[in-house]
């Protein structure tokens, strides 16, 4: 009888492990992950970046991070692999300048738009970021106070032209 009864709590020690373990793995994914219940499967997706916006440029949508916290601005995208096709990082700032950039980190060339007021003011095509190691920074010579990096090409590719509006 007492075998048995230690079975049976082995049994049920292993089976709250086990849920307290998928609990776990649940709560540490929720903010990186969608659950994804497949049969007995439970799957994990990468869920996009919840601060994904539309931006609209010459009825090209583009949709766009944005990097509004002085830490996210500094971060950027440095350590990103690559950017899909038509993506892209905003920064807003409160006031128009000619706000500097650098490519600390950065692994991906990349296209700058510079905007004021919801038009480009300025475009830098094709920045290559070993071109600006170290501490070398890319500052325009209009103000903005607006300024999305995309990939390198993409202004040439969507034919962007300074004195195009942006539509947010």
């Amino acid at each position: 009888m007492l075998l048995k009864r230690l079975r049976t709590k082995d049994i049920a020690a292993l089976f709250l492990f086990i849920a307290v373990f998928v609990l776990i793995s649940l709560l540490v994914n929720y903010y990186n992950s969608e659950l994804k219940v497949s049969g007995f499967l439970i799957l994990y997706a990468k869920k996009e970046p919840s601060s994904l916006k539309k931006v609209i440029i010459n009825d090209s949508e583009i949709l766009v991070e944005i990097a509004q916290t002085p830490k996210e601005r500094a971060k950027g995208l440095s350590g990103r692999q690559n950017l899909p096709q038509n993506r892209g990082m905003l920064f807003i700032f409160e006031r128009p300048d000619r706000y500097s950039f650098w490519m600390k980190e950065t692994l991906i060339p990349l296209d700058f738009l510079w905007i004021a007021h919801n038009k480009i003011v300025e475009a830098t095509q094709n920045v290559q970021p070993q071109n600006f190691q170290p501490s070398k920074t890319l500052t325009p010579a209009q103000a903005a106070d607006k300024v999305l990096e995309l990939n390198a090409g993409t202004i040439e590719r969507l034919n962007i032209k300074v004195g195009d509006m942006i539509k947010f």
